[in-house]
Formats: structure tokens, sequence, C-alpha cells
């Protein structure tokens, strides 16, 4: 009898974290689609133009101090961010492949 409720527990657990992940799923959706707005062409400039002469009268990244750190991560997450779009266009890839196999 114990092992009955342990096992609705198990379910309930994983509705709950299945819950979870698609409001996490979600949530990435929405700040994928604000990040893509807010990144203007007008902006990415003025951040370039302003992050080059910073660096420019630093002249290397370790004199800049604390802007150096920033500017590696931001690197980093930006990577992050192109990697992840290019694993979403390589499913989008498969799954396109695989529709074209069923059509034919």
């Amino acid at each position: 009898m114990n092992y009955i409720r342990s096992g609705h527990r198990v379910e309930a657990a994983e509705q709950a974290a299945m819950a979870r992940l698609r409001e996490l799923e979600a949530d990435w959706r929405m700040l994928k689609r604000s990040a893509r707005e807010a990144m203007t062409p007008g902006r990415v400039v003025g951040v370039g133009l302003a992050t080059g002469f910073v660096l420019g009268r630093a002249g290397t990244i370790e004199d800049a101090g604390g802007l150096g750190r920033i500017l590696g991560a931001s690197v980093a997450m930006l990577n992050f961010a192109a990697s992840r779009q290019a694993h979403e266009a390589a499913e989008v890839a498969e799954l396109a492949a695989g529709e074209s196999d069923l059509a034919d």
C-alpha cells in the first residue's frame, strides 16, 4: 500500500517538474524575443564604438581592469547564444529533412 502512495508522489513530482520545464521554456522564449528586439543596429554600433574607445585608451584588455572581465563574459554569452541558435537551426533542418523523407 505504501508503494502505491509513493508511486503517486513520483507522478505528482514528475508532473510538477514538467510544468516547471514548460514555464522555463516559455520564459526563455520571451527572453530571447526581448533581447532580439533590444539589439537594434544603432545600439550594437554604439556599444561597439564605446567599448573600442575604452579599450583603445586602456591599451590592452588586461589594462582595462573590470571592463576586460565584462568584455570576456559578454563574448562568452554571445558564443553561447550563437551555439544555441545553431543547435536550434540544426534541429529544424533535421525535422524538415524527416518530413521531406516522409513526403517521398
